[in-house]
C-alpha cells in the first residue's frame, strides 16, 4: 500500500467540495461530459498531485516541466496560454497519438498543505478527466494539496513481488 496525494476543490468558500488525484483544470468548454480533455486550447490552468513525463494527458504538461513523483510531497500549478503567446512551447501527449504544442506561462511548486487560489472563468473544473464542475465568471475555485490522500495498491510492486515468488507459473 502506498499513501497517495489528494487535491481538495473548494468551491464558492465552501471547503473541500469535491477532490482529484492526479489532476484539477480550469477548461473553457462548460461541458466536458466523460469524453477526455484533449484541446489545449480551451484549458488554461492545472494543478498536478503527481505528474511524470511518460504519462498521457494534462498531467503530462506538468510532468515535462517538472517531473513530480508520487513519492515526492509538493504538486504543481502550471498557467497556460496559446503557444504564440508563451514563452515555453511544449509538445505534449495528450492522448494516445496524439501530439499537441501547449503554451506555458507560468509554472510553481505547490507545497503540502498550501491553496492556489485558481482566475475566475466561464466553463468548467475537470477533476482527474472524470468530472466535472460548471463555472461562472466570478465562481472562487482554490485547489489545496494534501499529501494524507487514500491508500492504494502498489500493483507494479505486488506484481513483482508474483513473479519472484513464483505465484503465477503454472495453472490454478
Amino acid at each position: 500500500m502506498r499513501r497517495e496525494k489528494i487535491l481538495y476543490v473548494s468551491i464558492d468558500g465552501e471547503p473541500d467540495s469535491d477532490c482529484a488525484l492526479v489532476d484539477v483544470a480550469v477548461n473553457s468548454e462548460r461541458f466536458v461530459g466523460a469524453r477526455a480533455l484533449w484541446r489545449a486550447a480551451y484549458i488554461s490552468e492545472i494543478v498536478v498531485a503527481s505528474a511524470s513525463p511518460e504519462a498521457v494527458g494534462l498531467s503530462s504538461i506538468a510532468g515535462l516541466l517538472d517531473p513530480v513523483e508520487r513519492s515526492t510531497p509538493h504538486g504543481l500549478h502550471v498557467r497556460l496560454a496559446p503557444p504564440e503567446e508563451a514563452d515555453t512551447v511544449l509538445t505534449v501527449p495528450l492522448t494516445p497519438g496524439l501530439m499537441a504544442p501547449v503554451g506555458v506561462v507560468e509554472s510553481r511548486r505547490l507545497e503540502p498543505g498550501e491553496s492556489v487560489e485558481l482566475t475566475p472563468k466561464v466553463g468548467s473544473l475537470a477533476l482527474d478527466g472524470e468530472r466535472e464542475i460548471e463555472l461562472g465568471p466570478r465562481t472562487e475555485v482554490k485547489v489545496r494539496l494534501d499529501p494524507n490522500g487514500p491508500l492504494t495498491i502498489n500493483v507494479g510492486q505486488i506484481m513483482r513481488e508474483a513473479a519472484r515468488r513464483g505465484l503465477l507459473n503454472g495453472a490454478p
